[in-house]
């Protein structure tokens, strides 16, 4: 773990392990933590949850940027300029398509998903 964060690689970590969990997994850096034993079926669950914690914070960091951009157009620019702007249009239907796909991720997400990705974001 302490390789992975010196390198500052942006990956998520799931750990498979037979040891029961004590007080000290609260400072490690992983994001899952999975018993053995587990089905093949529960491994590719855990793998599937941690790609969707990845993407959703992908997506959510674009959504920021975008919704950034947005929100000084929509400060600077009269009205009628935003609605005849195309390049304003795709803006709002980007936007619009990553709230989508936002809303999908998170309804696969468990209560420990949302803590995890709170406690990135240092909530």
């Amino acid at each position: 773990m302490a390789t992975i964060r010196d390198r500052e690689l942006d990956i998520r970590v799931g750990m498979v392990t037979a040891v029961e969990p004590d007080f000290d997994i609260v400072e490690m850096g992983f994001d899952l933590y999975v018993l053995k034993p587990l089905s093949q079926r529960e491994l590719v669950d855990a793998v599937d949850r941690l790609g969707s914690r990845s993407e959703y914070d992908d997506r959510l960091q674009r959504t920021a940027a975008l919704a950034s951009k947005r929100a000084t157009l929509e400060a600077e620019k009269p009205r009628e300029a935003l609605e005849r702007s195309e390049r304003y249009q795709e803006l709002t239907d980007e936007l619009a398509e990553l709230d989508a796909e936002l809303e999908r991720l998170t309804e696969q997400f468990d209560t420990q998903d949302y803590r995890r990705l709170f406690e990135d974001i240092g909530v």
